[in-house]
């Protein structure tokens, strides 16, 4: 009984620091989709997820990549320089302005998938609308012919699709932007809050005093 009594603390303890979310979360299936690269060098220029947002902030998301040797046996993926973005999307197009840009980043030039985390902070975001998170080479200067390959995913996920940029290299112009059936391996994670709700530790002394009294009352009644 005191067991209980003492996990019920340590359970609603927890509770009070846990922000509620409906994250997104789609594994690799460990085959990759297609390469993307500069468009200067025949690649795809930009590639994607579309999701839908879970929660009021989105804290951040990830993708997987590997060198795409397919594309260019005799590049290596560390030649590719891009960013990642997060947009609106109208179900055709990114809308407005990025909600969140990274610094530029090299591409994997490892044969195996590696995760790509994307810290975004509190972003702001509006649950049940549409977004698109997406790596780019828009306007930045390549080093050589790199490509990199994104995982796919065999999760169902109606939240969202793959998407490419076959032209402009943004996400902005509908007649470049091909949707596919289909997922990216995907990552995303939201919060209701961007406040810690960690309990303060009188809150916490507090709780655990009343359980605590809570004891002579069990014994009284084991004993009737």
């Amino acid at each position: 009984m005191y067991r209980k009594l003492f996990a019920a603390a340590a359970m609603l303890a927890v509770s009070a620091s846990i922000a509620s979310a409906q994250n997104v979360s789609l594994s690799s299936n460990g085959s990759p989709i297609d390469g993307f690269g500069a468009s200067a060098n025949g690649g795809i220029p930009a590639v994607g997820q579309t999701f839908t947002a879970g929660d009021n902030y989105l804290t951040n998301f990830s993708f997987f990549l590997q060198n795409d040797t397919d594309t260019d046996p005799s590049s290596v993926g560390s030649d590719l320089q891009f960013r990642a973005y997060v947009y609106g999307f109208d179900g055709s197009s990114a809308t407005g302005s990025a909600l969140y840009t990274s610094p530029i980043l090299s591409g994997s030039d490892a044969t195996t998938f590696q995760q790509y985390l994307f810290d975004t902070g509190f972003t702001p975001v509006v649950p049940g609308n549409m977004y698109v998170a997406f790596l780019s080479t828009s306007g930045i200067t390549q080093n050589g012919l790199g490509f990199n390959a994104f995982a796919g995913s065999d999760d169902s996920y109606s939240g969202g699709n793959l998407v490419f940029d076959f032209g402009d290299n943004d996400f902005s112009d509908p007649n470049s932007i091909g949707v596919l059936r289909g997922s990216a391996a995907f990552d995303a994670t939201f919060a209701a809050s961007n406040v810690t709700t960690t309990p303060e530790p009188s809150e916490l002394a507090l709780l655990t005093t009343g359980l605590i009294g809570l004891v002579p009352m069990v014994r009284r009644k084991l004993r009737v």
